[in-house]
């Protein structure tokens, strides 16, 4: 009865573990936002379930999606909040207001600025969009994000996908940086992106090893920041 029963206050839990929780760790500095799956392939009657796209399988099943959001630290990730996203059938049969997972993340972001003095966000493409991107330059923060390979950019008077870009760049012109020992190549550049501005761009591969010691180069990630100064060791160390 307790557990089920009792008048629990969700904000006020929040509130007071924030305390505790920026108290005892004021210097947390990257913002990080992301969206699981809670899978329930066999719940049909749980409430809330519904189809979500997995980006892990690359397909939809069923089960709660939640949005998660954190800070960066030594130890790991420190949990600041989740929530759970409803579709937006499903949020009218629970009488809830319906919001776009963007629109969430934004009002995290909201939240987190005017309880800490945080100064980077970090996301996966799926954030990398310009609402949230939009928010976090009006919080007058920093971004450092990946974008898919067939996000137009701008670069040199030319608009089109950013792999087309890519292709441009010759492997003699990308440098080698080791990163938390791990050896990355990168090339650096800046390009225009709609709604978003003038964005710092880098070309990154890893070098990995397979199960059989064998090692090659992962697939590019294209990051974007709104950090024009940090060195690319720090924008890689940071993602």
């Amino acid at each position: 009865k307790f557990l089920t029963q009792s008048p629990w206050n969700e904000s006020l839990v929040k509130q007071k573990l924030h305390s505790i929780l920026f108290k005892s760790m004021p210097d947390l500095k990257v913002f990080i936002g992301d969206d699981t799956m809670s899978e329930k392939p066999f719940a049909r009657k749980m409430q809330a379930v519904a189809s979500h796209y997995c980006n892990l399988k690359k397909k939809h099943v069923n089960g709660h999606s939640i949005l998660t959001t954190g800070f960066a630290s030594k130890e790991g990730c420190v949990p600041f909040d989740v929530q759970m996203y409803y579709r937006k059938e499903t949020a009218e049969k629970l009488g809830k207001n319906f919001r776009t997972k963007n629109e969430m993340m934004c009002e995290k972001l909201e939240s987190a600025s005017k309880k800490s003095n945080f100064e980077y966000a970090v996301f996966d493409t799926w954030y990398s969009n310009e609402m949230v991107l939009g928010k976090i330059k009006g919080l007058d923060k920093k971004f450092i994000v990946p974008i898919k390979s067939n996000r137009n950019v701008t670069m040199k008077y030319k608009k089109r996908e950013i792999r087309n870009h890519c292709k441009d760049t010759s492997l003699a012109d990308y440098k080698a940086l080791t990163v938390d020992e791990k050896l990355f190549r990168y090339y650096e550049t800046e390009g225009f992106i709609h709604s978003i501005g003038t964005v710092r761009i880098l070309y990154t591969q890893m070098l990995q090893e397979d199960e059989n010691k064998n090692l090659s180069w992962s697939e590019t990630y294209y990051l974007i920041t709104n950090d024009f100064t940090s060195t690319v060791e720090f924008i890689i160390h940071t993602y």
